[in-house]
């Protein structure tokens, strides 16, 4: 299944891409860190996500395919 991420350009590996987060949530009274990223089924949401996000940094990002 093929996915889609929007990545900085020149970005040239997974750990520079733009949409990771870093959560900490109360687990019963312990804080705990959760890391996720945010990934596209279809490449049209993806852009659309990015032009509604990114406003005038658009130019600075893009939406590539993963496989």
């Amino acid at each position: 299944m093929k996915i889609w991420v929007i990545k900085s350009k020149g970005a040239d590996y997974w750990g520079n891409y733009r949409l990771s987060r870093e959560t900490t949530i109360d687990d019963h009274g312990e804080e705990k860190t959760i890391y996720a990223d945010l990934y596209f089924y279809r490449k049209k949401d993806a852009v659309l996500y990015l032009k509604a996000t990114f406003g005038q940094a658009v130019e600075y990002y893009e939406v590539v395919g993963k496989a």
